[in-house]
């Protein structure tokens, strides 16, 4: 069986008081379809006069080139799962902080995507905090074996691109200008929303 493999980012800021948060995960079905859209990724830069190294950011990239690139995404054997964390809805006042939330919400998501993938989520993280995260994961995945690491998103463009869907999601979420436009290109391939 082949082993998925997910890319993880967030969009907004995890604060109980700071809007929409999102946190998204494309999974991309094998190794052999990660080749092809990574294939693509690096081809579609050359054509818009990029250089290999330069990033998709939801925030910095044009609009025009962020539909493309979703557009690129959506032809392929993926699916997308998020967790939001909206303004308006009560949290569990027990979880203090921006890190703790985030974890929190991570440990849900995954729980979501289940066993047999190889997870990859944007950050630099110290070694600290990454033993502390996977003790987190190990006492609350349910769902089979999980291999976590931290990437940077300089390094992986698919990580560029679980930014992109992310603040899409969020753009759409907090009802923003060109939200739905964004959502629409992805929605067919969102397996599960997570509303926290």
């Amino acid at each position: 069986m082949n082993k998925r493999i997910a890319f993880i980012d967030e969009s907004g800021n995890p604060g109980l008081d700071q809007g929409c948060f999102v946190i998204a995960a494309i999974i991309i079905a094998d190794n052999h379809t990660l080749s092809a859209l990574h294939k693509e990724i690096i081809e579609y830069k050359k054509r818009i006069n990029w250089p290999s190294e330069a990033e998709f950011k939801f925030k910095k990239t044009k609009k025009s080139i962020i539909k493309d690139v979703l557009n690129i995404l959506v032809t392929y054997d993926i699916e997308i799962y998020c967790a939001i964390r909206d303004v308006h809805i009560e949290y569990d006042t027990k979880i203090k902080n921006d890190i703790s939330i985030y974890n929190e919400i991570l440990v849900i998501l995954i729980n979501e995507i289940g066993g047999n993938v190889d997870i990859l989520v944007d950050g630099k993280a110290s070694r600290r905090y990454r033993k502390m995260v996977s003790v987190l994961i190990r006492k609350k995945i349910k769902k089979g074996k999980i291999n976590l690491k931290y990437g940077n998103s300089k390094s992986y463009d698919e990580l560029q691109l679980a930014d992109l869907v992310a603040g899409a999601i969020n753009r759409f979420w907090s009802d923003k200008r060109n939200g739905e436009d964004f959502f629409n290109i992805i929605k067919n391939k969102i397996r599960k929303i997570i509303k926290i």
